[in-house]
């Protein structure tokens, strides 16, 4: 890290770019165990600065390539989003328009039933109850509701796939 004359460009805590000489002052390093050594370039030989000063360059870029590397990899992921979600959303449509269809489809057959088998229909999908509460409800037998069940069935196929 730096101390500078000027506000240098930053990535979050990165340098983007390594600062001339004359734009800063020190240099100061952060340790783990969060202490910082402030270093006074004027404290430094001539040979030691350009040594430090070699090694923040060598910094700063490793730093720009791997920022560049992270851009790249951010861009194609969100291109690859992108057609994901382009992708998806051309199904959604089509799935949408078939279960439309469906529905339509499956409507016209449930009117075409007798209005027993109707009642019968709509109790156990759509009600959720069971065969023998249905028959109950009814005044027949179980089996009696599931024959009824059997032909709403079969008079649904043949409307939906005329």
């Amino acid at each position: 890290m730096l101390k500078t004359n000027k506000d240098m460009k930053k990535l979050g805590r990165f340098l983007t770019r390594t600062p001339k000489k004359e734009d800063f002052t020190e240099y100061v390093y952060s340790f783990v165990d969060g202490t910082k050594a402030v270093i006074p370039r004027s404290d430094l030989s001539a040979e030691v600065d350009e040594l430090l000063y070699t090694e923040l360059k060598r910094e700063t870029n490793n730093n720009e390539v791997q920022i560049e590397k992270h851009r790249s990899y951010a861009k194609e992921q969100e291109s690859q989003d992108i057609l994901l979600n382009m992708q998806a959303s051309d199904d959604d449509v089509e799935e949408m328009v078939l279960k439309d269809l469906e529905s339509e489809a499956l409507r016209k057959a449930i009117q075409s039933l007798l209005p027993r088998q109707k009642r019968v229909i709509f109790k156990k999908y759509f009600l959720n109850k069971t065969n023998t509460l249905i028959g109950k409800e009814e005044g027949v037998t179980e089996g009696a509701i599931r024959a009824t069940l059997k032909r709403a069935h079969k008079n649904l196929q043949k409307q939906i796939h005329k």
